[in-house]
């Protein structure tokens, strides 16, 4: 199973945090692990303890104990990378939280919210699995903070007075000041409880967004749902892609599959070792199989086929082959005429 993960986006984001509690936001990426070359590919994700190490990083270094609270304080929508423009665009409030609760796992992937209705109110929960409640709290408490932000960002602001949360819950322990939580969220939190939870108006989600464009807004809508769900997205299916491509022109290297797939050298490392496979790994299980459909043409050499599957002779094609199948590649071609 992958490891938890969260997108360049998202550390773009905290970066414009750090900056605006005076931090070098990169150097603070830097110290809590991260390759800072991997901020240059948009498609990168990074591993989500590296956010949270970040995190606590500029708690520690700025002195401020409530960071996360600044989401209600601003919203940027690079942080929601492809689907910023679904929210932008998005006709009401009620079909930005729709969103923003379906592809959640596009930012990160380590938590998990649900949206009911229950009564007028709508409430909104935010599980963080096995995460310490205490670590994890900026992520829990700028994210739920955020939902303020954006809404606040896409409303006209004649709305703006009645955009509070009902009521607040967090299962951290509260901190020794809680008065600017009521001044951002509306509500003094419960902590220490069962759940991360805000409620909110459910009438709410009926206002229209400033600058709505129902047409795009489905146009995006449909294509983000077609990528989400798209079996040939995956990486393994893309760098499969990338290295059948390739192999006619010699065998690739880790460096060119990373910039076809736009990510760090790094990136693409860490997320096939999530797969449980390394770079190595995947060429030889794409040579085998492009090794056998080729054994059962007749109109393809032996020699002809070395070459296409990046084999410098045929005498390396024949040792590899072997290897594969406990076979000659004359012999694997022979049985499988007869069966």
């Amino acid at each position: 199973m992958a490891s938890p993960s969260a997108s360049v986006h998202y550390l773009q984001s905290l970066m414009q945090v750090m900056a605006e509690l005076g931090l070098d936001g990169r150097a603070v990426l830097a110290r809590a692990g991260l390759d800072t070359a991997e901020l240059e590919h948009p498609d990168n994700r990074v591993p989500f303890d590296v956010l949270l190490r970040a995190w606590h990083l500029a708690i520690e270094e700025s002195g401020d104990p409530v960071p996360g609270l600044l989401g209600a304080r601003r919203f940027n929508p690079a942080i929601y990378g492809p689907l910023a423009s679904i929210i932008v665009t998005s006709p009401s409030l009620g079909d930005v939280a729709a969103q923003l609760v379906r592809f959640q796992a596009i930012p990160e992937d380590a938590t998990h919210a649900d949206i009911e209705l229950q009564g007028d109110e709508v409430v909104l929960r935010f599980d963080t699995g096995d995460y310490d409640p205490a670590y994890i709290r900026p992520v829990v408490e700028y994210e739920l903070s955020e939902i303020l932000g954006i809404a606040r960002f896409l409303t006209d602001p004649v709305h703006h007075p009645r955009l509070v949360f009902n009521a607040v819950s967090f299962r951290h322990a509260a901190p020794a000041d809680v008065a600017l939580y009521r001044e951002l969220l509306g509500a003094t939190p419960a902590f220490e409880q069962a759940y991360n939870e805000v409620r909110f108006d459910a009438d709410l989600l009926g206002l229209a967004c400033a600058c709505p464009d129902p047409d795009l807004f489905q146009t995006l809508l449909e294509r983000m749902e077609a990528r989400h769900n798209d079996p040939d997205d995956s990486l393994p299916q893309r760098l499969k892609q990338f290295i059948v491509h390739a192999l006619p022109r010699g065998v690739p290297r880790i460096r060119d599959a990373a910039e076809h797939l736009g990510m760090a050298v790094r990136t693409l490392q860490r997320r096939l070792d999530d797969e449980g496979v390394t770079f190595a790994d995947s060429v030889d299980a794409v040579r085998h199989d492009l090794a056998c459909k080729l054994m059962r043409r007749k109109d393809a050499s032996i020699t002809e086929a070395a070459y296409l599957l990046g084999f410098t002779d045929p005498s390396a094609f024949h040792k590899a082959f072997r290897r594969w199948t406990g076979q000659s590649p004359g012999e694997w071609r022979r049985r499988a005429a007869s069966s």
